[in-house]
């Protein structure tokens, strides 16, 4: 629910906690998940594993964390749960998606 979302990342207001267990509990299947599945040859449904070998920080990089960071803040979704959130029906979530493609549309024209 993007009020959770906004209220975990009110720090100086209201600030509401409970995504954090949320944020460990992934870091938590994460870290035991990673290495089992990178022991395998490939992937189920593809040839080879297609995992980032760059490692430098680029100023696209850091726009492109920036801007995905002002999204969740303002609109309270990242872009998976506000896909499953179209189930809903909401306007906000169809005027985040929109405005969401858009952006990444801009983006991808200034940066690419």
């Amino acid at each position: 629910m993007p009020s959770n979302v906004q209220g975990f990342l009110n720090v100086f207001g209201e600030w509401r906690p409970a995504l954090i267990f949320v944020m460990v509990g992934a870091i938590l299947v994460h870290s035991i998940a990673y290495p089992l599945i990178m022991r395998r040859k490939s992937p189920l449904f593809d040839s080879k594993f297609y995992v980032p070998t760059r490692k430098d920080v680029t100023p696209q990089l850091i726009i492109g964390a920036i801007l995905f960071g002002m999204g969740w803040g303002i609109g309270g979704y990242c872009p998976g749960p506000a896909l499953v959130s179209l189930a809903g029906f909401q306007s906000s979530t169809f005027v985040f998606l929109i405005s969401m493609l858009v952006g990444m549309k801009w983006c991808q024209v200034l940066f690419l």
